[in-house]
């Protein structure tokens, strides 16, 4: 079937001039080329910057989260002037994460002033923001972080338990 058009179209390209030959020729050149930058390299190359810009930011975060590790951990330690009760706690957790566009899939009080929280399926963009606002805005230390991927991109489960 396509060996019919193929032959047509071998007839119709040797009746043509040479001039015509060429500029047939310089055209499907041209159009071949396009097609390879338009619909092969163009993803690609944006694909590879969206990826960059994604690993660059992420490495920004861990840079700030590592540089306040220290101070993290000492906070914690530290018994603050102000101990919020556990149910307290909750709320500040609960508002925080819904600010940030995620929703706890479970959160149970540890002891009087601590509380876990479980994250199913949540954007880790948007779990980082919640912990970095229960955090700065809060003032909630932040004692343990359990991350797992999930099958799609940037979705991930976590287990947390911070303290006030």
């Amino acid at each position: 079937m396509i060996e019919v058009y193929i032959r047509a179209v071998r007839q119709r390209f040797s009746e043509l001039e040479q001039r015509e030959k060429y500029a047939v020729l310089g055209l499907s050149v041209f159009l071949a080329l396009f097609f390879f930058v338009a619909v092969i390299c163009k993803p690609i190359y944006e694909y590879r910057e969206d990826q960059r810009k994604r690993f660059e930011k992420n490495l920004e975060l861990y840079t700030y989260l590592k540089s306040t590790e220290t101070e993290a951990r000492n906070i914690s330690k530290t018994s603050g002037p102000q101990r919020n009760s556990g149910q307290a706690l909750l709320t500040k957790v609960s508002r925080t994460a819904q600010n940030s566009g995620i929703k706890p899939s479970r959160m149970q009080p540890e002891g009087d002033d601590g509380v876990s929280i479980w994250f199913d399926s949540v954007s880790f963009d948007k779990l980082i923001l919640c912990l970095e606002r229960l955090q700065e805005r809060e003032g909630v230390a932040i004692i343990l972080v359990s991350i797992e991927r999930r099958d799609q991109p940037g979705m991930v489960s976590s287990r947390i338990t911070v303290r006030s």
